[in-house]
């Protein structure tokens, strides 16, 4: 199981999702699965492509003080040509953050004819000049370079995908709610070994260019034993900064 670990940076970032018929759309803090690997896919295709980030940081109060801004956002509705109600957009500015995949041989032979540094565009709001990033590679991680700890989830992972989550009973995902435990999606691809505690939400993965599933996830603050580099307190010593 090796890994290929990139830096991220960016501008402007729209991510999170906006509650049915509000008016306020927050911000995650983290680098989600569905977000950096839905990019990802953009980019190469529909490739075996599975990765996971986070920006990090000490405090986050501090981190949203210093990142977090807010947008107001009217749309037009065309047939009355009038504005509707306002959206209060909240979106990362100047972040730098780290981002992992997983160096499957679908990704590999996808970035050979790549550079060090991959371009792309992540989140909402593209058209508006929202999204766009930089990953410069840093360093592979192979399975010697792996330690396996317990600690806090900095970041977003279904525990499945969903064909995978469709051909689990109810008392199946049951069992691994109450439970805890690992899939062979968490073991497989990312290396963890066991959900000692967990914090479910859901996560979006399309199927198709117009419908998708929401699947459930584990989200940022879920302990596990895992590699360290998911881990909330990681740190390689490399000089980023802590945001």
């Amino acid at each position: 199981m090796n890994f290929i670990e990139y830096t991220l940076t960016s501008d402007m970032l729209c991510m999170g999702e906006r509650i049915k018929k509000g008016q306020f759309r927050p911000t995650v803090t983290t680098i989600p699965y569905s977000q950096i690997t839905g990019a990802l896919k953009a980019v190469f295709g529909d490739k075996d492509i599975h990765a996971v980030g986070y920006f990090p940081f000490e405090n986050e109060q501090e981190f949203r003080r210093r990142h977090v801004q807010i947008l107001t956002y009217s749309p037009r509705d065309r047939a009355i040509n009038t504005s509707i109600i306002p959206l209060y957009i909240e979106y990362l500015r100047d972040v730098k953050g780290r981002v992992f995949i997983a160096a499957t041989d679908d990704i590999r032979d996808a970035l050979k004819n790549e550079s060090i540094s991959i371009y792309m565009d992540m989140g909402a709001f593209k058209s508006k000049g929202f999204g766009g990033c930089t990953l410069k590679k840093c360093r592979e991680i192979g399975e010697e370079d792996l330690e396996i700890r317990e600690g806090l989830l900095n970041t977003r992972i279904p525990i499945a995908k969903a064909k995978e989550m469709n051909g689990m009973d109810g008392k199946s995902q049951k069992r691994l709610i109450d439970e805890g435990g690992t899939t062979e999606f968490l073991k497989n691809t990312f290396g963890i070994e066991k959900v000692v505690k967990a914090r479910y939400g859901y996560l979006f993965e399309p199927t198709s260019k117009t419908s998708g599933w929401y699947v459930l996830s584990l989200f940022e603050g879920s302990v596990i034993k895992g590699p360290e580099f998911l881990l909330k307190d990681y740190d390689r010593g490399d000089g980023n900064d802590t945001q």
